[in-house]
């Protein structure tokens, strides 16, 4: 499952990275996002690799303990955001094509993930991980507009 969570989040940061860049420029001014807060291809590429490293670490490292189910929690959630902003903007279902197909993958990854195990323990670490990618996230767009042009 860790291997399967790898390959879903590379195809859909992919479709991101080719796709989300030029979203945002084209539709910036519906966002009422500012020209400087928008950030390119190459910015987006290294946010996207920084996070995949983390991931890759959690998957081989942290499979068995709870943080690899709460990103994996995180992650979904972060799939279910882009279907919300594709109803909302109904601009944005091209780059988010992936979304649609893995969904379904990532509530059978979970459903068997947490198959016997203490849900509640889980739901703090979920909360937890969905914080931490949040931060990071936000430090790594911060990173990549300062020091990537």
């Amino acid at each position: 499952m860790n291997i399967l969570l790898l390959i879903l989040f590379v195809i859909h940061e992919i479709e991101e990275i080719y796709f989300l860049p030029k979203w945002l420029k084209d539709n910036r001014e519906d966002l009422k996002i500012d020209k400087g807060k928008l950030i390119n291809r190459k910015q987006f590429s290294i946010i996207v690799i920084e996070e995949f490293i983390i991931l890759v670490y959690i998957s081989f490292f942290c499979y068995d303990k709870q943080i690899w189910g709460g990103v994996l929690i995180a992650y979904t959630l972060h799939l279910f955001i882009h279907l919300i902003q594709s109803i909302v903007f109904r601009k944005n279902k091209l780059f988010i094509f992936s979304s649609y197909i893995e969904i379904p993958i990532c509530i059978y990854l979970i459903f068997n993930y947490f198959k016997g195990k203490n849900l509640n323990e889980y739901i703090a670490i979920s909360i937890i991980a969905i914080f931490m990618m949040f931060v990071n996230l936000i430090f790594m767009h911060k990173l990549a507009k300062r020091f990537i042009k």
